[in-house]
């Protein structure tokens, strides 16, 4: 029986780990033509490879090294989108190296950002989360496809919660545009399940006393969160 998970895994991780090693290949040169595509390629393929890596492993050196770049990567999307025209110093495994910025409206949204300020926030860079909060509006909307409202307000959250500002005021305007029929059906599914109960779990945090309130409130956060990711396995760092 646990054959029949380990091999399937083990494959797993091998086809990303030779994904990963093509996407970083020649990275210094190809970037420069592509940069929002070169670093969103890593940083998929990071995570991509840190899933297996973690489960068949635990937290490895490799493990921490793929957050670590996903990190590295996602941020440096997001500081080149907020200084088009301008050179950019980003960082990736160490390396720095100047890069003029652009926004191609590609992966600006308020969606990808939570996963981008997320990384930064579990590798505690400080830097990292100062840059990702100066953000706006107007850029998430910048996106392609757009940029949910309620996720435009539940990103001004953190952004109070790291800069600044009225945390309570911010709250209520987040809670107040979670209006199930305002979404479509799997659009709700994403929200309901993976963003409205970041709310939740964020009120217990900064409310006094409220413990026991705070675990109940992440035990069914993480129980919504693994029911949408097992019925929604083919999706992968992209999301929804």
């Amino acid at each position: 029986m646990i054959a029949n998970h380990y091999e399937p895994l083990m494959k797993n991780h091998q086809r990303r780990t030779r994904r990963l090693l093509r996407c970083l290949a020649g990275w210094e040169t190809r970037i420069n033509n592509a940069p929002d595509l070169v670093l969103n390629d890593i940083t998929s393929d990071s995570m991509d490879l840190f899933v297996p890596e973690y489960m068949l492993l635990g937290p490895t050196p490799l493990a921490k090294l793929c957050l670590k770049r996903a990190q590295q990567a996602s941020t440096a999307h997001f500081q080149l989108l907020m200084q088009a025209g301008n050179p950019v110093e980003i960082e990736l495994d160490d390396q720095k190296m100047s890069i003029v910025g652009a926004n191609r409206r590609f992966r600006t949204n308020a969606n990808y950002w939570f996963k981008t300020i997320a990384l930064a926030i579990i590798q505690r860079n400080r830097v990292a989360i100062n840059s990702l909060c100066q953000v706006t509006d107007e850029l998430h909307n910048t996106d392609e496809v757009g940029s949910d409202e309620f996720d435009n307000e539940l990103a001004r959250v953190y952004k109070v919660i790291f800069a600044g500002g009225n945390l309570a005021e911010q709250m209520v305007k987040a809670a107040a545009l979670f209006v199930p029929d305002s979404f479509d059906k799997d659009r709700f599914i994403y929200t309901s399940q993976i963003l409205w109960p970041q709310v939740s779990i964020l009120r217990t945090i900064f409310t006094g006393d409220a413990e026991a309130e705070f675990n109940q409130k992440m035990e069914e956060a993480l129980l919504l969160s693994r029911k949408y990711w097992l019925e929604t396995s083919s999706t992968h760092w992209e999301g929804s």
